[in-house]
């Protein structure tokens, strides 16, 4: 993170105007040789359609909706047990799925 003068600076060059010049100095020479810039960029990106132990954002897929079924019919309200069932969503997002169903059911 680059820190900048304070505004209050008037002289052209001051302690924090030299620390900034260097900060964007240092920035551009990792640019320039392929460095990071910070530790998310390097990492490697895994797809997480392809990779089930992922949890899974978003909407639900049919098989994943199939497994929701089949542990509510065998665990009942025990979200950890469903969780584990499930296997690729997390206990809160199994429980608002739930709540949607549910609410389904009864209209």
């Amino acid at each position: 993170m680059i820190r900048r003068p304070p505004r209050s600076t008037r002289k052209e060059s001051s302690a924090a105007s030299d620390v900034y010049k260097r900060q964007v100095k240092e920035t551009s020479e990792k640019d320039e040789m392929g460095g990071k810039r910070d530790q998310s960029e390097g990492e490697p990106k895994t797809s997480k359609v392809n990779n089930p132990k992922i949890k899974q954002p978003g909407k639900w897929m049919q098989d994943e909706h199939e497994r929701f079924v089949k542990a509510i019919e065998l665990y009942g309200k025990k979200w950890k047990k469903v969780e584990e069932f499930v296997g690729t969503r997390t206990g809160v997002q199994i429980r608002s799925h739930a709540q949607k169903y549910f609410n389904k059911l009864n209209k």
